[in-house]
């Protein structure tokens, strides 16, 4: 049976945002004629039937909180992206009377318990919130927040970052364990293959995505070099001054790979004030413009990207359809190898 056109069909087609194609169909201002004609003349080619945004007129708003490390927060490189890609689905939903709640938090999984609770009494008080998306950054920690909003019907994804043993609508994320494995096969690649000792720099202790990424690179790893040694350590328990005295202490160590972006961030400028950029390969994570000097300067031989942006956007996506009670189809979380050659195109 052939799929009827989406929304998101016509948009792409038309090269459009969502609220061009609404003002387009239903002659509201702010597209221009030849535009409009344009997004018209594709919907009749399409044979697509305006009705998502006609059904938003009868019903009652939709507001989605969104629960995720804030721009300010320190080191907040790979959430960034996430809050520019939500500046552009707040103008793609503003006509289907969808709205989103931001309740940014710190780097800590104690910070986004406390904005939970904040919204939960929020919540009670006002009954505004439909929706939840967050990243969570102990497994563990929101548990019995999140039970909460499902007790109360009011459906959580996860994002990035998983909350285990508890009840929610869905996570989504890219494949963490295939990130791990693309680290070790660059780092393991080729003539300047590394072997021996290498440093694991894992993030949040309890962060389940990190883990994934650690258990993928650990698996290879440990297949191509039997001897290998990894070293893995965590946020808590590591500072610029330690990580510093590992790297004056351990002349043996071969290779550096960090499973977060500000763990990139940190072994990249350490690694550069030792002056041992030339022996190690150091392998990290995601893309943002700090990142991009260090690769210049051939300290970061290869990060592991996965695409922030629309891990939010898919998120949204699903969250809307499932409000409105649409099927939608998950768009698989793109995963990217960045070298010093490419670096430029993600930043």
């Amino acid at each position: 049976m052939e799929t009827r056109p989406t929304l998101k069909d016509l948009a792409e087609a038309a090269g459009v945002s969502y609220v061009t194609v609404h003002k387009a169909l239903y002659d509201k201002p702010g597209v221009g004629d030849t535009k409009r004609k344009e997004i018209l003349r594709l919907a009749q080619e399409m044979h697509y039937k305006a009705n998502d945004a006609a059904s938003a007129m009868k019903r009652s708003e939709i507001r989605i909180a969104v629960v995720i490390p804030g721009e300010n927060a320190p080191n907040s490189f790979f959430f960034k992206s996430m809050w520019n890609e939500l500046e552009k689905l707040e103008e793609e939903y503003l006509d289907f009377k969808v709205f989103f709640a931001k309740y940014p938090t710190w780097n800590t999984a104690e910070s986004q318990k406390k904005m939970l609770q904040e919204l939960l009494k929020e919540l009670a008080d006002r009954n505004n919130i439909q929706g939840v998306i967050i990243n969570c950054l102990n497994g563990w920690m929101l548990n019995e927040e999140i039970q909460s909003f499902y007790d109360r019907g009011i459906p959580v994804i996860t994002l990035n970052s998983d909350a285990l043993g508890v009840k929610k609508l869905m996570f989504l994320s890219a494949d963490n364990e295939r990130i791990g494995r693309l680290a070790a096969g660059i780092m393991t690649f080729g003539a300047d293959a590394q072997k021996g000792r290498t440093l694991v720099l894992g993030g949040i202790r309890l962060a389940e995505s990190l883990k994934q990424c650690i258990n993928g690179f650990s698996s290879v790893m440990e297949v191509v070099e039997p001897e290998n040694v990894l070293d893995i350590v965590y946020e808590d328990e590591w500072s610029d001054d330690k990580l510093k005295e590992y790297l004056e202490r351990n002349h043996s160590l071969n290779g550096i790979y960090s499973t977060t972006a500000a763990g990139t961030y940190q072994a990249c400028r350490i690694v550069e004030e030792t002056g041992r950029g030339k022996e190690l390969c150091l392998v990290g994570s995601d893309a943002f413009p700090e990142l991009v000097p260090y690769f210049k300067k051939g300290i970061l031989k290869a990060t592991i990207w996965k695409d922030p942006a629309s891990q939010l956007r898919e998120a949204v996506v699903m969250m809307y359809h499932y409000l409105v009670g649409k099927q939608y189809q998950i768009n698989p979380i793109r995963l990217g190898v960045i070298l010093k050659e490419n670096i430029e195109d993600y930043v």
